[in-house]
């Protein structure tokens, strides 16, 4: 090669403190349309750690009727059993949809209270919403985790059966 500068190749890559599921773009959005409906993905923990919150990419072409406080939702974990989530370990309380002005990160994150340490176990980390019309969460039709996506419309959980992933990011750390 007649140039030393041409031999090298650098590639950048961010470590984040978050389980992405995602490619970070939207395709479209999801909608539970179940009042008490649910989502949660299913987090296999290797070690110990703490989450201290989640990620979530709302909607914001769907959101445009969510100018409501009445669209509020709770994040939660449940633990495993069986391979299915099972009891509630967690509650974070009421929040309500905020929108991101960042197209480059369009997720809002909200931290927990105080963090929640998990011993390794298998954990689904999720949403419970409030509302009939549902909560758009932003889904990515490009990666395929619908494996590890768990839906609750009221009839009980069920693996998800859409091929894509749900813009939703447990946030952990140690």
């Amino acid at each position: 090669d007649f140039f030393p500068e041409n031999d090298s190749l650098i590639q950048q890559c961010n470590v984040s403190n978050c389980f992405a599921m995602d490619d970070g773009s939207a395709e479209c959005g999801y909608i539970n349309k179940s009042k008490s409906g649910k989502m949660a993905y299913k987090i296999e923990f290797q070690q110990a750690d703490s989450v201290y919150g989640l990620q979530l990419c709302f909607d914001p072409v769907a959101a445009l009727k969510l100018k409501s406080t009445s669209y509020r939702f709770n994040i939660k974990i449940w633990s495993e059993e069986l391979s299915k989530p099972v009891s509630l370990i967690f509650d974070n309380g009421s929040t309500y949809p905020q929108y991101s002005d960042s197209t480059r990160m369009p997720f809002t994150t909200y931290l927990f209270k105080t963090p929640l340490f998990l011993p390794k176990a298998n954990y689904y980390i999720g949403i419970e919403q409030f509302v009939a019309d549902g909560i758009p969460i932003g889904f990515d039709r490009n990666t395929d985790f619908s494996n590890r996506l768990w839906i609750d419309v009221g009839a009980g959980w069920q693996v998800s059966s859409l091929y894509g992933a749900l813009m939703m990011r447990p946030v952990v750390g140690s």
